[in-house]
């Protein structure tokens, strides 16, 4: 009778789960226990009530089963009962000595359970037999919380007339502030905060560098702090835990002990029932709350009303309801954003004419800068920017990094947005992001726009139509942004033809440069674009201009692997023997990025293959030192020279040597590479191979007839080298090779 299973369930579990109330009879008879545990931590008196088995249950507690009992997660039987509606099961448990304040892990209490899943029945019994009408589960919400969140009114109703409080929030003083965005990636996991960033850490005992700035502090000292993830905490005190890399585990709080901020200081989800209530569209609940009393105007952690999430959402009814109850229309949230805000960006035209009719100031700006006008043009939403410039919206408003509606238009390719802003009176040549180094979107860091006009912002992203609408109002075809990028450089930057073939038509000029020199067909060239490329060559583009590296089209495209690129500039007449800044011709890039094909081609096409670099580098040296074996055979086959010197004097059998790559050292000692030449420090292939342990690169160079004694500037051998290293087997195969044991070094 006590055998258990697999999942630890006994005989007497599986019994009760099914309900074979006999077979649970003859079991406890035969003198089963009544609260064993399975693996889950369920007693049978879990799963009979779970599974509503109730003769099951009532004979398992007449047998001495314990009520209050509780599995993984600290539920009771009753908390199960309470959550599945089962009002005989509740009854039964209640009067046989449960607990009705009896809290989870989450300290969610069997009412909390019963009212999110809207069991009236078994609300009711449970405020009668003394259940507390507010008290708090993790994250701070209420059974009426709950209740209006999921929209149930008669439970909202009867917890109200039963005392429960209009105005709690369910929110925690924790001591950081947390946004919107952040609080998605930061939130509360069994009493646990997790989502911290790395460089969060500790300093004096002290929690510090949380997001968007640190307003408070964790008194715990380090011994106390607990070593396990948030998912294996069991402490009942609410926990905030490093969850990422730079976060160093975890800290156990009470929240008795946290910091007391003012109300702008606190968390995320500081929501009222009525906010609940408003953002999952429950409009009875909303009507009962407010006339119970509700504030119209509650805050939340991101110190939004109940007006600003019915704006965002849509729900007209519920926006008409409030303002006509109070609600201010143009409050503000943490991030200065209205009402009339959320309502545009999301395109609820019906919303925002209401807003505005109720009052709703029309130009607000967020805390980006932004109108509501901004926001909708982005967005592309025509009928919203309509309705706004028809009531006063000023069409070249300004955000703080200078951009105006129609560049956020301009920008998502909006046309026909961007053909009223400009009937309307915008500017189509103002100049955006010049404030800032670079802009922040909800994205994070992004490019900077750098001063760029609309057309640039329409070119750079291809948006033709636009391009063309644009061009046709007078904007300037040639204006620059920050980096000196015209629409054409920013066109053939990112590859969009049809926009470079309007723009060159519309008398853009091809070989205008950037702040760094390069042209239109230097970008599209190192893009790999090879129809830009084409069309701009075709339009009188210069094929051999320099930037300020003195880097070429051909380099670009040869250094990115480009190969048709390359085969069409250098048929339209580039140069393949110009070098750059370093000294570096096209094939010494090629071939130190291992692009094959293109070394193929540079060398049919006349490139030398031992022309040096500044350094003194040929390309077969950084194609040996990068490892591009088929590089290597190609350009000796091609007639480079096997030994040639670096700077260093080093040869490519040096390098190769050094790296370790057997199979090119190999390669240029069958092709004729000395074995014994040194560098300018008097190094051979031999005592680099063997200051970097390359044991198999050691063999092959003394089976070729490399000095197994040959000393360097500092009169070290290779076995001085392999020694101070710590290189045993190549130390052993040196000695064993005839290598002196007794030489001195310098």
């Amino acid at each position: 009778t006590h055998g258990n299973d697999q999942d630890r369930s006994t005989p007497l579990h599986l019994a009760t789960e099914k309900g074979h109330l006999e077979v649970v009879q003859y079991l406890v008879a035969s003198g089963a226990s009544v609260d064993p545990t399975d693996g889950a931590g369920r007693t049978p008196l879990h799963l009979a009530t779970e599974k509503g088995h109730l003769e099951v249950v009532q004979y398992l507690v007449a047998s001495g089963a314990s009520v209050d009992q509780t599995k993984t997660g600290r539920s009771t039987a009753l908390h199960l009962a309470s959550e599945k509606g089962h009002l005989e099961f509740v009854q039964y448990l209640v009067a046989s000595g449960a607990s009705v304040n009896q809290t989870s892990r989450d300290r969610s209490t069997p009412l909390h359970l019963a009212t999110e899943k809207g069991h009236l029945e078994v609300v009711q019994y449970l405020v009668a037999s003394g259940a507390s009408v507010d008290q708090t589960k993790t994250g701070g919400r209420t059974a009426l919380c709950l209740a209006s969140e999921n929209g149930h009114l008669d439970v909202v109703q009867h917890l109200v007339a039963s005392g429960a409080s209009v105005e709690p929030t369910d929110g925690v003083s924790i001591p950081h502030r947390l946004s919107a965005d952040a609080w998605k990636r930061s939130g509360w996991t069994n009493g646990t905060l997790f989502g911290l960033r790395e460089g969060t850490g500790w300093k004096n005992g002290t929690l510090f560098g949380l997001r968007e700035g640190t307003l408070g502090s964790c008194p715990v000292p380090r011994r106390e702090w607990s070593k396990r993830q948030p998912d294996q905490q069991r402490s009942k005190h609410a926990t905030s835990s490093g969850h990422r890399e730079g976060t160093p585990g975890s800290c156990p709080v009470p929240r008795r002990e946290w910091s007391k901020r003012r109300p702008d200081q606190q968390s995320k989800d500081r929501s009222t029932p009525l906010h609940l209530a408003t953002e999952n569209g429950h409009l009875e609940v909303v009507q009962y709350l407010v006339a119970s009393g509700a504030s119209i105007d509650p805050t939340d952690g991101d110190r939004s009303t109940p007006l600003h999430l019915a704006s965002e959402k849509g729900h007209l009814e519920f926006v008409q309801y409030l303002v006509a109850s109070g609600a201010s229309v143009d409050q503000t949230s943490r991030d200065r954003s209205t009402p009339l805000h959320l309502a545009t960006e999301k395109g609820h035209l019906e919303v925002v004419q209401y807003l505005i009719a109720s009052g709703a100031s029309i130009d607000p700006t967020d805390g980006h800068g932004r109108t509501a006008l901004c926001l909708a043009s982005k967005k592309g939403h025509l009928e919203v920017v309509q309705y706004l410039v028809a009531s006063g919206a000023s069409v070249n408003q300004t955000t703080r990094d200078r951009s105006t509606p129609l560049h956020l238009a301009t920008e998502k390719g909006h046309l026909e947005v961007v053909q009223y802003l400009v009937a309307s009176g915008a500017s189509v040549d103002p100049t955006g992001g010049v404030r800032f180094p670079h802009r922040l979107s909800a994205d994070g860091w992004t490019r900077s726009k750098g001063g760029r006009t609309a057309l640039c912002l329409a070119s750079e992203k291809g948006h033709l139509e636009v391009v063309q609408y644009l061009v046709a109002s007078g904007a300037s075809i040639d204006p620059t942004d920050g980096g000196r990028k015209t629409p054409l450089r920013l066109a053939s930057e990112n590859g969009h033809l049809e926009v470079v073939q309007y723009l060159i038509a519309s008398g853009a000029s091809v070989n205008q440069t950037t702040r760094a020199g390069q042209t239109p067909l230097h970008l599209a060239s190192k893009k790999g674009h090879l129809e830009v490329v084409q069309y701009l060559v075709a339009s009188g583009a210069s094929v051999n201009p320099t930037d300020a590296d003195r880097s070429t089209p051909l380099h670009l495209a040869t250094e990115m692997g480009h190969l048709e690129v390359v085969q069409y500039l250098v048929a339209s007449g580039a140069s393949v023997e110009p070098t750059d800044g370093g000294g570096i011709t096209a094939l010494c890039l090629a071939t130190e990025k291992g692009h094959l094909e293109v070394v193929q081609y540079l060398v049919a096409s006349g490139a030398s293959v031992n022309q040096t670099t500044r350094y003194g580098e040929t390309a077969l040296c950084l194609a040996s030192e990068k490892g591009h074996l088929e590089v290597v055979q190609y350009l000796v086959a091609s007639g480079a020279s096997i030994d040639p010197t670096d700077g260093g004097r080093s040869t490519p059998l040096h390098l190769a040597s050094e790296r370790g790559h057997l199979e090119f050292v190999q390669y240029l000692v069958a092709n004729g590479a000395s074995v014994n030449q040194t560098s300018r420090g008097g190094r051979t292939a031999l005592c680099l191979a063997s200051e970097m342990g390359h044991l198999e690169v050691v063999q092959y160079l003394v089976a070729s007839g490399a000095s197994v004694n040959p000393t360097d500037a500092d009169r070290s051998t290779p076995l001085h080298l392999a020694t101070e290293k710590g290189h045993l087997e190549v130390v052993q195969y040196l000695v064993a090779s005839g290598a002196s044991v007794d030489p001195t070094d310098g």
